[in-house]
């Protein structure tokens, strides 16, 4: 990628945006700095958008009925969304901390494909959960099935694989009662059995006693024919084609069953035989007698004094679950949804392995992120990557572990969801961090030239904090350049200049969006990165507007070294105030105050004997004619709020004075605009352009006593709305 060309418009606000981005000799980064509400989030929506990261498409939302634009080249070739990434802290306010932690920590690549596969299995188990539960009628047949046949180290597809092999193409009975009847979730079935097993291993010692002397069911050693074979041989002769044939069997004593209909009648009066035993039944309802008049087991006693035979399967209870669940899953109606889950996973099954056994391959790479966290953000929580059985193929592979620190810096063992509940927001935009270091690592792997959008990825940030991610910034643009090219969107205007500075980038690398009057949007190539004092306004004092906006400067720090008594200190703020000298000091007396701090080199301003008072008017007046005035250039914004409060202050001054206000009241120690505003909203409440004078007190102080390190509020404010408040001040 060498150069992006964004056309856009009509997009989230922004009416029209053109600009080429650099990135060709070595030019790895592009930072554009953008007042709050101008551009930059409608940017990074755009670019979401392309990327695939939202669903939202680009729009006017004000008006949805114009046409729109959202062109995003790379080198002349519409931007692929695999090759765009726009990392925005924002992204904090939807995070959820039980799913953006996959528990496969593995590349993007190996987790799409895993989760892709674990999709289609999961389709296919679906399909067999949804018979198996119409059969079963159990409330929750996957957690019943491991329950029953699974272990520590195996998953519900193994588990099912495993199933279909035992199945395979035997035939099982089916037995006919809800699940959870005889299998309850309280366990109320197995404690009464327990509490009660004397008497039901009386009761299966003499059915099997019956048994054995039955001319049709025995019990002979390990084999044993009993009702649940009898009815299996019914049903596997039912068709008829075995006694349609002629067929016949002879029992045990000899007897001739010619047809499935004799054959029932045997098998029934035998039944009646052995459960109709006056020993056998007293047996039977000294167990069930005990079930009277408890509400849990009052399914339970009707399914057993139905189906009598059922109670002898009980001695074996957990046997006997298992044998239920064989019957369920081989019948035809359950069988084949089986069979094609497994067929699937049999395919699948070795490219999950592989995954696996790669996501293993990276875990040091995911170690090195975590430690790297660890040393970079100051944080009061810790994380360790730690291993435990996958929740798919149950083999060992990375996750991360929480740990908060306590007053005392004790660790905390803490979850995920909990620590979102402790965290400060710009914690929270910490861990986002930290996903995205994970995310950045994986397409490090992937080998893919990308474009990495960063949208005030360190806001909310201490100082600290914000140094770790210009440190990691730093790391990507001087060691990833060939890979990564790094657009930063900011709004933080000593961030921007960090930035410039840490990442010792070039003048051509950074830029400054305003909006102009129309509502499109003007980027411009960078300035004020550096030292503006020496190296803006003291090299341009030449100019008359560099000239005036040298005063305030110089006069902060006059204030500094020499205190507000100073002389020169007095004649500075006379330049910026309505005082009785005002209208008579010259810009050459101030020429020689701001040669005295002019680093040695002198203020080239060529003098004019005229007073600076009229030089202020004169230059915000040229500024109201023009149609080109740059909207972020900081001297024309000084000007215009000298001549704005130099304005509103002769305002101020005349009507105090008209209703009786002595020069001796007007007098102040205090910040002089503000308290003449005071003034008048006592003496003058009802002065037409009060209105006009609050707007004055609000919006230019911070430009006129300029801070030497910090000039957010130049940058910020808007020219046009100077320009209009400077036009209500002549009107005063």
């Amino acid at each position: 990628m060498r150069q992006i060309q964004i056309e856009l418009k009509n997009c989230f606000g922004i009416k029209e945006l053109n600009r080429t981005l650099d990135y060709s000799g070595g030019k790895n980064t592009q930072v554009i700095y953008a007042p709050n509400g101008v551009m930059k989030t409608s940017l990074a929506n755009v670019l979401r958008f392309i990327s695939g990261q939202s669903g939202e498409e680009p729009k006017d939302r004000l008006h949805p009925e114009n046409i729109v634009t959202h062109l995003v080249l790379a080198d002349g070739v519409a931007m692929d969304k695999s090759n765009l990434f726009v990392a925005d802290a924002e992204d904090v306010q939807t995070y959820d901390p039980n799913e953006a932690m996959s528990t496969l920590l593995a590349s993007k690549r190996l987790k799409d494909e895993y989760e892709a596969i674990c999709k289609s299995l999961d389709k296919e188990k679906a399909n067999f959960i949804k018979k198996l539960k119409a059969e079963s009628e159990s409330r929750d047949c996957e957690s019943e099935i491991m329950d029953v046949f699974g272990s520590p180290n195996m998953s519900i597809y193994d588990c099912m694989e495993l199933l279909s092999q035992q199945i395979g193409t035997q035939s099982f009975h089916q037995f006919k009662f809800r699940y959870n009847d005889v299998f309850d979730k309280k366990g109320a079935v197995r404690t009464f059995l327990e509490q009660h097993s004397a008497n039901l291993q009386s009761y299966v010692s003499s059915f099997h006693q019956l048994l054995s002397s039955s001319t049709v069911f025995r019990s002979e050693g390990q084999w044993q024919f009993g009702t649940y074979q009898a009815d299996k041989m019914i049903s596997i002769t039912s068709d008829g084609a075995f006694f349609g044939v002629h067929h016949k069997f002879t029992l045990q004593d000899n007897t001739t069953i010619e047809s499935v209909d004799e054959f029932k009648g045997k098998i029934q009066s035998e039944k009646e035989r052995i459960f109709s035993n006056p020993s056998l039944l007293e047996q039977f309802n000294t167990v069930a007698s005990q079930l009277d008049g408890n509400a849990d087991l009052r399914k339970f006693q009707i399914i057993i004094t139905a189906q009598k035979e059922l109670l002898v399967e009980m001695a074996d209870y957990d046997g006997f679950r298992k044998k239920v669940w064989y019957g369920h899953m081989a019948c035809p109606n359950v069988k084949p949804y089986l069979d094609s889950f497994c067929a699937l996973y049999a395919e699948k099954k070795p490219r999950l392995q592989e995954i696996i056994r790669e996501a293993q391959q990276e875990q040091e790479a995911w170690r090195k992120i975590v430690e790297l966290f660890g040393q970079r953000f100051h944080m009061p929580f810790r994380i360790d990557i730690e291993n435990r059985a996958d929740v798919i193929l149950k083999q060992e592979t990375a996750h991360l572990q929480f740990y908060y620190k306590d007053y005392n810096g004790a660790d905390i063992k803490t979850k995920k969801e909990e620590l979102w509940r402790i965290l400060s927001k710009g914690e929270m935009r910490a861990l986002y961090i930290l996903q995205l270091l994970f995310e950045l690592e994986a397409r490090k792997q992937e080998g893919k030239e990308c474009l990495l959008v960063f949208d005030d990825i360190a806001d909310s940030f201490d100082y600290r904090n914000k140094y770790a991610i210009v440190e990691y910034l730093h790391d990507l643009n001087a060691k990833y350049g060939g890979l990564f090219k790094l657009l930063i969107l900011t709004h933080n205007f000593d961030f921007y200049r960090t930035i410039f500075s840490r990442l010792n980038l070039r003048s051509d690398q950074i830029c400054m969006a305003m909006r102009q009057n129309d509502g499109s949007i003007d980027i411009k190539n960078g300035t004020y990165v550096k030292d503006v004092y020496s190296k803006v306004i003291i090299p341009n004092s030449n100019k008359r507007e560099f000239f005036l906006t040298w005063i305030p400067f110089a006069r902060n720090l006059i204030e500094y070294h020499k205190g507000t008594s100073d002389a020169d200190y007095i004649k500075l703020t006379s330049c910026l105030h309505q005082k009785s000298d005002t209208p008579t000091i010259t810009d050459t007396e101030v020429k020689q105050i701001l040669n005295q701090y002019s680093q040695g080199r002198n203020c080239l301003w060529t003098c004019t004997g005229r007073s600076v008072e009229s030089l202020i008017y004169e230059a915000a007046d040229d500024i109201l004619t023009r149609h080109d005035v740059d909207p972020i250039c900081i001297e024309n914004k000084v000007v215009l709020s000298m001549a704005i409060r130099h304005l509103s202050e002769k305002y101020m001054k005349n009507q105090l004075l008209a209703v009786g206000v002595t020069d001796a009241e007007l007098a102040t120690d205090d910040t002089q605009t503000g308290a003449w505003t005071q003034l008048m909203k006592d003496r003058c409440p009802s002065d037409p352009k009060m209105d006009v004078i609050e707007k004055v007190n609000m919006m230019t102080p911070e430009l006129i006593h300029v801070n030497s390190f910090m000039y957010e509020p130049l940058i910020d404010m808007s020219i046009e709305h100077l320009t209009a408040l400077y036009r209500e001040c002549k009107s005063l």
